[in-house]
């Protein structure tokens, strides 16, 4: 039975991409240049007047001079046909649950579940049914896009005017008539609303959809990248730990410390932050790459060597961080009370003046794993880091760059996660800065 099931989904997927998918996709190839250009210019003066026509035919004529003009039009096959699905069905779904409000929760839970997914989990389960066709991308598209219009046909429709839908029944027009004449003019504003967001969901999934695919030496794209991930962050939380315990005990002695020691432990750190740091990374890999591969495996050592190496050369920022911290808080009133009281310099330290100086730590932490995403990613670009067949954001982009002129998109998305992660940690530091800062006032 489940062979069954499983060549009748295989079949089904040969006749659409067969009888449906490629003769749109060769139609829209096969459009001239001067026909798409009317018929988008005659579409944007429709829909927006004279000013949009100019601007789409502008963005037109651009991508028509260069040689990006077929993978424009195959994008743009695979979004109208995602759109025109996705809207049928999002009008559709959103009809028939906007009939009552048990249903309209129900979809509109269900929409925010969906919601809450990364774009690119979508891809996978369709990815394992119908392998790496033009379907799986549509399928995965069509079932994205599908929310906006969902939702935003159940909330028009359940804000029509319950005085309109009883005038119409009064009048003794039919539940059809009524949706028709009544219920669909009054929600088309919030309907509009969910097609251009529909369209703006296809788009984005179609370009996500791109990561389907395999390199030259036939590995999937879209599992190394994912892979990566894990390997890159983890390499950054590793260095950022190493920086931060160094930087704090550091800045903490230096900072209750007064005269040599202090003087000393900041010539230490303007020693090392007067160093290069890539030449010196470089150099350290030559030293120890090979030693540490040869004792703990190839893997582990490079693991060992990369966060040892960028958390060794990040602590510096922070220890001047926490010095300048600790010479102003160990100042304050409330630390002179409690060493008046007879508080001991470690808990002076740990009690009164550390947790008032995490707050700027914290915000360093998400540097230092940001800094430590971007050295490894700059490493492993430069053909050092991790070997080939571990798979790291910098690893991917190292083995994309001889492929830029005909797959573009094998070093665009490992780049994107890298700016969206970084950016991720960033705002995740700010955030915990003000919810742990113990000065702030509730």
């Amino acid at each position: 039975m489940v062979d069954n099931w499983y060549q009748g989904l295989q079949g089904f997927n040969t006749a659409l991409i067969r009888d449906v998918l490629m003769p749109m996709k060769y139609a829209y190839l096969g459009m001239p240049v001067i026909a798409t250009f009317v018929l988008v210019m005659g579409l944007g003066f429709i829909i927006g007047g004279a000013r949009s026509a100019l601007t789409v035919g502008g963005f037109v004529l651009f991508i028509a001079l260069t040689e990006w003009w077929d993978r424009a039009l195959i994008t743009a096959y695979m979004t109208s046909f995602a759109v025109i699905v996705s809207v049928i069905l999002g009008i559709t779904v959103g009809t028939l649950c906007a009939q009552n409000n048990l249903t309209s929760k129900a979809i509109l839970l269900v929409c925010d579940t969906f919601q809450t997914f990364p774009s690119f989990i979508y891809l996978i389960p369709v990815i394992m049914l119908f392998g790496v066709t033009d379907t799986s991308v549509l399928i995965a598209v069509i079932v994205y896009a599908t929310i906006p219009a969902t939702r935003y046909t159940v909330e028009g429709l359940r804000n029509v005017p319950q005085s309109l839908q009883d005038a119409g029944s009064m009048s003794g027009v039919n539940r059809a008539q009524r949706w028709l004449k009544i219920e669909l003019p009054m929600a088309f504003p919030h309907i509009m609303l969910g097609i251009n967001q529909t369209v703006i969901f296809a788009l984005f999934m179609v370009i996500i959809g791109a990561m389907i695919g395999t390199d030259d030496l036939g590995q999937d794209i879209l599992a190394r990248v994912l892979y990566g991930g894990r390997i890159s962050l983890a390499v950054g939380l590793a260095a950022m730990l190493i920086a931060i315990s160094v930087g704090v005990v550091v800045g903490a002695v230096a900072g209750m410390s007064k005269g040599p020691v202090d003087v000393f432990l900041m010539w230490i750190t303007d020693l090392f932050l007067s160093l290069p740091q890539l030449p010196l990374l470089l150099l350290i890999f030559y030293l120890f790459n090979d030693t540490l591969k040869k004792m703990v495996g190839p893997e582990a050592g490079v693991f060992i060597l990369v966060v040892a190496v960028i958390g060794g050369l990040r602590w510096m920022p922070v220890a001047r961080l926490v010095r300048a911290q600790f010479l102003t808080l160990r100042e304050k009133e409330f630390v002179e009370a409690a060493r008046a009281l007879g508080a001991s310099p470690w808990r002076q330290v740990t009690v009164h003046i550390l947790p008032n100086a995490m707050g700027p730590v914290i915000v360093a932490a998400t540097i230092d794993v940001a800094a430590a995403i971007i050295a490894e990613s700059t490493l492993s670009f430069l053909g050092l880091g991790f070997p080939p067949d571990i798979p790291t954001w910098g690893r991917i982009l190292f083995d994309a760059k001889d492929h830029m002129d005909v797959a573009v998109h094998w070093a665009l998305f490992p780049g994107a996660l890298i700016f969206i992660t970084v950016l991720t940690i960033n705002y995740i530091g700010d955030g915990l800065r003000d919810a742990y800062d113990p000065r702030r006032v509730l």
